[in-house]
């Protein structure tokens, strides 16, 4: 799947990358783990379980805004309000949302840099960074 791919190039661009893995559900958890079995895993909804010194230089996500059938923004507020305390100084967090849940707002207030890196008719990739 799509996640095996984005694993996969990262993997490849970056070789000496430590890459960590967080997933809200188990299963999500074991299916990530088999693409990159070498990476650090988490068990956690948003930043609850990552021990709080663990500090990145890049966040790279695609967070859900459902809930079952309702819509809902909470992961990603969360995961963008909280991405500060686990960047770090020069480190960055990429997020891709669909066009319509209107992320730039969010980006706007919780980030001293923020932009779109690229953009479609139904998706954005929204990139802060606190400096």
């Amino acid at each position: 799947g799509q996640l095996a791919l984005a694993n996969d190039a990262f993997a490849r661009r970056w070789p000496e990358a430590e890459l960590s893995l967080l997933e809200v559900d188990a299963p999500s958890l074991e299916a990530a783990k088999q693409n990159l079995p070498e990476a650090k895993s988490y068990l956690s909804d948003a930043w609850k379980s990552l021990p709080k010194a663990e500090r990145f230089d890049a966040i790279v996500s695609n967070p859900p805004i459902h809930r079952g059938t309702e819509e809902d923004m909470g992961v990603l507020h969360d995961l963008v309000q909280g991405a500060s305390a686990h960047l770090t100084v020069s480190g960055v967090l990429v997020c891709v949302v669909q066009k319509s849940v209107g992320a730039g707002t969010l980006f706007n207030d919780t980030f001293k840099n923020s932009r779109v890196l690229l953009e479609t008719n139904a998706f954005q990739v929204w990139c802060g960074s606190k400096r």
